[in-house]
């Protein structure tokens, strides 16, 4: 039980860094009743992580497909949800799964700011609408 307890306090903390060489072992000034130990691992600074940017090509289909349905890239990654946007949007979803196999679902709905299930979806509805013709 007194293990568990003085493994966080500043003299617990103290003495595992001076077992594993990381500080020499001290005696705290007399002023200085409480010190703050140093971190023994590094801090985060931003706990979510920042996606790689778009490869040239695929940024390139999507716009082209864009072109094709008369709207901008920018429209095609953003939030609307007119029937225009959306069948350039799922085109492009679809495009970029049949370019790039080697990513996943998760990995398409980053680049167009959506889930994996909205890129699925695209997927198949594309696949049965190729189908019918």
């Amino acid at each position: 039980m007194f293990a568990a307890i003085s493994r966080h306090t500043q003299a617990g903390i103290e003495r595992r860094m001076a077992e594993r060489g990381d500080l020499a072992v001290r005696s705290p000034a007399p002023n200085q009743t409480k010190t703050k130990a140093p971190f023994s691992r590094p801090v985060r600074s931003n706990l979510f992580p920042v996606p790689p940017p778009l490869p040239l090509r695929v940024k390139k289909l999507i716009t082209m497909i864009g072109v094709w349905h008369g709207v901008t890239y920018e429209e095609i990654v953003g939030e609307s949800r007119s029937r225009k946007v959306v069948e350039a949007r799922f085109d492009a979803m679809a495009e970029v799964k049949l370019h790039r196999p080697d990513w996943s679902l998760p990995r398409i709905g980053e680049v167009f700011n959506k889930d994996h299930t909205c890129v699925l979806n695209a997927v198949k509805q594309r696949r049965k609408f190729n189908a019918a013709d």
